[in-house]
Formats: C-alpha cells, sequence, structure tokens
C-alpha cells in the first residue's frame, strides 16, 4: 500500500530557486523563495536607462531595502559566518562569490533588449543576467548588510586584440580594512 499527500503551489505567486556557487574552495548552496508579485511589480517598472551619469541611469535599480534582499543578505552572511569567514572582507567576498556564479547571459540574449538593467528580484527570478544586474544585484546585497557600495561604468578591454567595451561593476567600501 502507498500513500501520499500534496499540497498544490501556484507558481505564479511563488518560485523556489537553487543556487550553487563557490568560495574559498568549497562549494555552497541556497534555495530562495521568491513571491511573483514582488518580480512581477519590478518586472513591469521602466527600465529605460536615461542621464548623463551612471549614478542617473542607474541608482534606482539597487534594492537594498526589499524584504526578499534584507533576508538574503542576512542568510548569505549567516553562512559565511557559521563557515568561519567572519571579517567583513570575507562577508563581503562571500557575497561577491554566491552573486558572481549567477549565470551571466547578456541583455539581448536573455530579454531581447540592448540595455536592460534588472532589478534584484528580476537576476533572482530569472537567474541569470550580465554585468549591470550582477553590480546591482551585489549592490542591492552589501548595502543591506550597511556597507557603503556604488555601482560603477566605463570601458574595459580584455585583451590587446579587442576593442573597448562597455562593463559594468560594484565598488564597495571595506570597513576597517587597511587593502593587504
Amino acid at each position: 500500500e502507498m500513500s501520499f499527500t500534496f499540497e498544490p503551489v501556484v507558481l505564479r505567486e511563488q518560485r523556489f530557486n537553487d543556487f550553487i556557487w563557490d568560495y574559498d574552495g568549497h562549494e555552497f548552496s541556497i534555495t530562495i523563495e521568491l513571491e511573483y508579485d514582488i518580480y512581477s511589480y519590478f518586472k513591469n517598472l521602466d527600465h529605460t536607462v536615461s542621464g548623463s551619469t551612471a549614478e542617473e541611469r542607474y541608482a534606482r535599480y539597487p534594492t537594498p531595502h526589499e524584504n526578499y534582499v534584507v533576508d538574503l543578505a542576512d542568510e548569505l552572511k549567516s553562512m559565511a559566518m557559521s563557515n568561519g569567514y567572519s571579517t567583513e572582507l570575507e562577508i563581503a567576498e562571500f557575497v561577491y562569490a554566491f552573486v558572481g556564479d549567477i549565470q551571466y547571459v547578456q541583455d539581448i540574449e536573455g530579454t531581447g533588449f540592448a540595455n536592460y538593467p534588472k532589478y534584484s528580484i528580476e537576476m533572482l527570478w530569472e537567474a541569470s543576467g550580465d554585468c549591470e544586474d550582477a553590480a546591482i544585484l551585489y549592490v542591492s546585497l552589501i548595502e543591506a548588510l550597511d556597507y557603503d557600495a556604488m555601482f560603477a561604468r566605463g570601458m574595459v578591454k580584455q585583451s590587446d586584440d579587442e576593442d573597448w567595451g562597455g562593463h559594468a561593476w560594484a565598488v564597495v567600501h571595506i570597513p576597517n580594512h587597511n587593502g593587504d
């Protein structure tokens, strides 16, 4: 005799995403519960990029005060600390490793738009994004942990043979770190 129980879940209302990343030679994983209403709200906001500075163009995208960001940041910090990574630098690097292992997908491939900055919930829900999306998510998470951070954008060149291309990254102040 076999018996079972089940509880229906409306996937339009919530989603569980599993993330796996490496830090300091160790593998970590986390399952995040995300709500469709929050994703839908941010997905339906205007994603037009305008303004003359990176701050003007991207300042609205980090969301460090959203409950799902605060909860995730706290959980990542707790994971770091319970695994012996307790300095401010190690915690920042641990969070960075989490964000950095989310699948990289250029905007045109993932959204059909040449430039489409994602809010943090969008990158987490879709489990993918490009450099500006990762920078936005990282700034959101690290600011939720009371670090000072900012979004930066510039031109980079991976090798002498390549052309200059746009890139985005996060800049974070690590308290009590002397750069050694």
